[in-house]
């Protein structure tokens, strides 16, 4: 009995070892299967990053040659006209095939003029600080819902030395280009207000969508004569940032847009935009303004009566 009572013992040994190195392997299997799995999930993520960011770098490859691909298409199908340059308007109102005529560079100073559309914003205050850092002014066309938001921030820009320029009241399309009625309604709204903030009426005006914009329904000459009539002079743009359209730009590409051109004409106005939608605007600024102060001959200044007009339209 004994001898059968010890081999049933050491039998049933064996089987509880047995089943405490199952329990014990089952255990380190639970703690370690996580941490392969955490490790495993790291470096996917991280796999994954490399490819969104080289996604992203072609998405905004693609974003800045889409208007210079619909610019190619729409001037193959356009009837020939003598002009120096193709350009594109502001990205919020369609892509167009104005063209406008430069004079060409002359022995003085390139003149370079940075203007910020649709502000004031959040922004409109680290845009003047960098600006101040830098000692350069530049131009402001405003919108006049804006200015009823922040009345002094626009203060703050004249005060600071910069210009400042109307971009419409309402900058909505179906109204401001509704009728003769609706330009002239909406810009004596936006001259009454900057008027009221500022003491002064503005002689600067900027179209939304630019003077060659394709989503007017009147003569956009007749826009014109009417502001010459009110002694405004407008002001379109030859270089753009790419930040007007509806996506949002690397620092990089809004630095190779906005600098690339510059010194190929006498006059340089960069389209950019004062907006809250635009956070890598303020980002790519710095850049923008060391590269074009680098440049053998050249100065940053604001819009005057005594600047040479851009225009798109003849």
């Amino acid at each position: 009995m004994n001898e059968g009572s010890n081999q049933y013992a050491s039998k049933r040994k064996k089987r509880v070892n047995r089943l405490k190195k199952t329990i014990i392997s089952l255990a380190f299997a639970l703690i370690l299967l996580p941490i392969f799995t955490s490790i495993y999930l790291v470096f996917k993520v991280t796999d994954l990053n490399r490819t969104i960011d080289s996604l992203q770098d072609t998405v905004d490859e693609l974003y800045s040659l889409y208007p210079v691909i619909e610019r190619a298409k729409a001037v193959s199908e356009a009837p020939k006209v003598n002009s120096e340059k193709e350009f594109f308007d502001d990205q919020d109102a369609g892509f167009n095939t104005m063209e406008y005529v430069h004079e060409p560079a002359r022995d003085k100073k390139h003149k370079v003029y940075l203007t910020f559309d649709d502000g004031p914003s959040l922004y409109t205050d680290e845009i003047l600080d960098i600006l101040d850092e830098y000692e350069v002014e530049a131009t402001f066309f405003v919108v006049g819902t804006n200015c009823e938001k922040y009345p002094d921030m626009v203060k703050d820009i004249v005060e600071r030395g910069h210009s400042l320029g109307m971009h419409s009241y309402s900058h909505k399309y179906s109204e401001i280009y509704s009728d003769m009625d609706g330009f002239v309604a909406d810009f004596e709204k936006v001259d009454s207000i900057v008027y009221d903030i500022c003491g002064f009426h503005s002689g600067l005006y900027r179209f939304p969508g630019g003077s060659s914009n394709t989503v007017n329904s009147v003569n956009m000459n007749d826009l014109v004569t009417y502001l010459k009539g009110k002694d405004v002079e407008y002001y379109d743009w030859n270089i753009s940032s790419g930040d007007g359209g509806s996506g949002v730009l690397s620092v990089e590409r809004l630095v190779k847009n906005s600098v690339s051109d510059v010194e190929e004409y006498g006059t340089d106005i960069i389209l950019l935009h004062d907006s809250y939608e635009k956070p890598s605007t303020v980002e790519a600024l710095p850049q923008i303004i060391e590269k074009i102060l680098a440049m053998e001959d050249t100065e940053i200044l604001p819009i005057t009566a005594e600047t040479v007009a851009v225009h798109h339209i003849k």
